[in-house]
């Protein structure tokens, strides 16, 4: 199977007249905010997205976007898989009054109707939105061992007898009492 790079230049208004969808891979180097900043490596990344008018007459780009990589662990700073699975929907806009009478299902996109317009940061937006900001392993796989305390060592801290932390201030009491006489 042949696999084919998403056009990244698309005209929204003519593909959702025509009703149109587009589906291919995202390389890497085309992901100038997400790497390396949150995602330091993919291994794989596809969208789809499907232009069409809905029931009200709307021009609407549906997506979904999967993509598998690799992201640092913030409690051990090791490599950890994340794997993204979204689905978009944007409004096609003309204008911000458009915009602001959508309902909350939808996002806008403001665009001209002539424009060719790059979905890239569309996309690679809704992948930040969608990494975790404070990735971190399950505390089973993580190198870092998150627990201050084990069983053994609680018992033996119950066991032990409790100091008072104001006993220093109390010595320190008696010294100066016995070096006054």
């Amino acid at each position: 199977m042949l696999n084919t790079m998403l056009p990244r230049l698309v005209e929204p208004y003519k593909l959702a007249d025509l009703q149109s969808s587009l589906s291919g891979e995202l390389p890497e180097s085309w992901f100038e905010r997400a790497c390396p900043d949150l995602i330091i490596s993919i291994e794989q990344a596809n969208a789809t997205l499907d232009f069409f008018r809905d029931d009200d007459d709307r021009r609407v780009m549906r997506g979904k976007v999967q993509l598998k990589g690799k992201q640092i662990c913030q409690r051990c700073l090791q490599p950890m898989p994340v794997d993204i699975d979204i689905e978009i929907m944007y409004a096609i806009c003309l204008h911000e009054e458009m915009e602001a009478g959508l309902p909350e299902h939808l996002e806008g996109w403001i665009v001209s109707p002539d424009e060719k317009i790059d979905v890239l940061p569309i996309v690679e937006d809704e992948i930040i939105l969608a990494v975790s900001e404070f990735a971190m392993h399950d505390s089973g796989q993580c190198k870092i061992k998150t627990e201050f305390l084990d069983e053994s060592s609680a018992a033996v801290e119950e066991s032990s007898e409790k100091v008072n932390p104001f006993s220093v201030l109390g010595s320190l009491k008696d010294q100066l009492k016995s070096g006054d006489s």
